[in-house]
């Protein structure tokens, strides 16, 4: 019985939180057609070499490496990410598009416009 209350107690706390999101997210998109994000707080890891913090926030968790991609689709926006360039240590970088709530179309078009102008995939780093 306690297992099932913590759990509907979680349940309901991320439910708030996640509305809180996307309330404030109506409001940004009321006024901005469109919002630009790095897609990653950090450069990319190696798969037994994983982050112990970005900058200066510990990263425990898989979402703690990710935050400005995971709240954008509980909330409904859209969003895709861009490549757009390497680090000096050659670590692919990209751009997150966020679109409001059904405006996939301006989205995938901005990601279009932006591939076009900057083709980072035409040039690629020496890694050897």
């Amino acid at each position: 019985m306690a297992g099932q209350v913590l759990w509907l107690s979680s349940y309901e706390y991320v439910s708030i939180a996640r509305t809180r999101f996307y309330i404030q997210a109506l409001g940004f998109f009321e006024e901005y057609d469109l919002l630009l994000t790095p897609q990653m707080p950090l450069t990319a890891w190696g798969v037994d070499d994983w982050p112990a913090q970005n900058e200066c926030n510990p990263t425990p968790s898989i979402f703690d490496r990710l935050p400005f991609t995971f709240p954008f689709y509980p909330a409904g926006q859209h969003a895709v990410s861009v490549p757009c360039g390497f680090t000096t240590g050659v670590l692919p970088v990209a751009l997150q598009i966020v679109g409001r709530h059904h405006a996939d179309t301006l989205v995938l078009q901005a990601a279009a416009a932006l591939e076009k102008i900057a083709p980072c995939t035409s040039a690629w780093p020496d890694v050897s």
